[in-house]
Order: structure tokens, then C-alpha cells, then sequence
């Protein structure tokens, strides 16, 4: 969803290293509104690194749970963004 919005600015992430990191600093610049949420998403995907690559990280089912219910947040603020900022390109 963060690339759709970045996508619909006219703008593209070009990176082969870190492709997700400058995604969500890409999200926030497009749009001021994504801030938190783009912060929010890039302490999990750094979470996320840790755990599989790096360090003994825990993962609660509450932090799953969370991220679940923002996703799902973000899901439905893009939508609205879409129909708001860019409305051709809702069907």
C-alpha cells in the first residue's frame, strides 16, 4: 500500500538494497499525513530484520496483533487518500 501511494504521486523507489527502508522515507515525503504510520512500519521491518537475521529478538502476539490492526488502518486511510487526492484512479 505504501507503494501505491508513492506510485500515484508519479514517484517510483529505485533501490536494490534497502528497497523497504527507503519506501517508508519515501511515503512520508509524498504525503506528511503517512508520517506516523511510515514510522510505525519501518521500526516493524526493522524488528522484523533483527528477528530473522540479526539478534534474539521477541515478537509478542500483541506486537502481531498490532501490526495487524494498522495494516488494516493504513489499508482504508490509502483508499480514502486515493479517492481524495487522486480519484481517477479509483474504479
Amino acid at each position: 500500500m505504501a507503494t501505491v501511494v508513492i506510485r500515484a504521486s508519479g514517484y517510483r523507489v529505485v533501490a536494490k538494497n534497502g528497497h523497504h527502508y527507503f519506501t517508508f522515507q519515501a511515503l512520508q515525503a509524498v504525503d506528511a499525513s503517512f508520517r506516523t504510520i511510515s514510522l510505525y512500519f519501518d521500526r516493524a521491518r526493522s524488528r522484523r530484520n533483527d528477528f530473522s537475521y540479526d539478534l534474539l529478538t521477541v515478537i509478542s502476539d500483541t506486537d502481531a496483533e498490532d501490526l495487524i490492526k494498522a495494516v488494516t488502518q493504513f489499508i482504508d486511510d490509502t483508499e480514502r487518500w486515493i479517492s481524495k487526492t487522486h480519484p481517477r484512479l479509483k474504479k
